[in-house]
């Protein structure tokens, strides 16, 4: 493998790394948190309660995660994936609009890309994919000339020889 086949592949899995990303979720107001957005919501235990039928991881933690629509009537408007639909080898999440009310909420964090952390992820798999196909290289490749190889070694049992190499 030449040194320009292998940082092409480390290219690729660097941008296929880099695509699944390492998010952060920023403490804000509901106010400011554009439509379309990821948000994680910390309701009260009446409001976990409450949505225990949409998310039933909630009812423990209290956390309501879904995609920002709006603010109407002192409710935020929050699209939940409440299941998944599969048809073949197609998967898609069915989802769910929910209120909650402004009395329930606690906190509200949006969640942002963590450009840092991709950095690091995707740095240290490429170092360490690195490393390995360098290794693999060192301890299979050939140095020498073509026809510049060890000789075959031959294995004997008994009458029979198996030749092992060359």
């Amino acid at each position: 493998m030449t040194k320009r086949a292998v940082c092409r592949n480390l290219v690729l899995m660097s941008v296929l790394l880099m695509s699944a990303g390492c998010y952060q979720y920023i403490p804000t107001d509901a106010g400011l948190v554009p439509q379309g957005d990821n948000v994680r919501i910390l309701v009260t235990r009446l409001g976990a309660e409450q949505f225990s039928q949409v998310t039933p991881e909630g009812v423990n933690s209290g956390v309501i995660t879904g995609t920002m629509q709006g603010i109407e009537d002192d409710d935020i408007v929050l699209s939940v994936p409440v299941g998944e639909r599969r048809e073949g080898f197609m998967t898609s999440s069915l989802m769910q609009t929910i209120r909650v009310p402004m009395g329930e909420v606690l906190d509200v964090d949006r969640r942002e890309f963590d450009g840092l952390a991709t950095g690091l992820v995707v740095g240290g798999a490429a170092a360490l994919a690195a490393g390995i196909i360098f290794g693999i290289i060192e301890a299979f490749g050939s140095d020498g000339a073509p026809g510049d190889e060890d000789p075959p070694v031959d294995f004997t049992f008994g009458r029979f020889s198996l030749p092992i190499g060359g």
